[in-house]
């Protein structure tokens, strides 16, 4: 569902500097961040990317190694790694106005 707004119709109680307050949508209270994207976006775009890597690494780790094993320990360590910096990566990202039209 797109959420479409005019400027007069977003009541100024919701607003708060950079974030549109949604009354509760299912229970929960939504917040938008409107320089870009919720954190649950964020978390979500990173678990799935990293199920993506995790299936390519385990098979070039397979492929160069030959071994379950090591196949194995390479791959979630460096998944468990990658999915704190992916994340850490793009909030950062999210906070930088550089680059950005609005």
């Amino acid at each position: 569902m797109a959420w479409r707004w005019r400027r007069q119709e977003v009541d100024s109680r919701f607003m708060s500097e950079s974030r549109i307050h949604l009354p509760f949508i299912g229970g929960r209270r939504l917040q938008l961040n409107l320089r870009g994207e919720t954190r649950t976006r964020s978390l979500t775009k990173t678990l799935v990317y990293r199920t993506v890597v995790i299936g390519l690494l385990a098979a070039v780790t397979y492929a160069f190694t030959g071994n379950v094993g090591e196949t194995t320990l390479i791959t979630v360590v460096f998944n468990a790694a990658g999915s704190v910096v992916y994340f850490g990566f793009e909030r950062l990202w999210d906070s930088i106005n550089w680059g950005t039209t609005g």
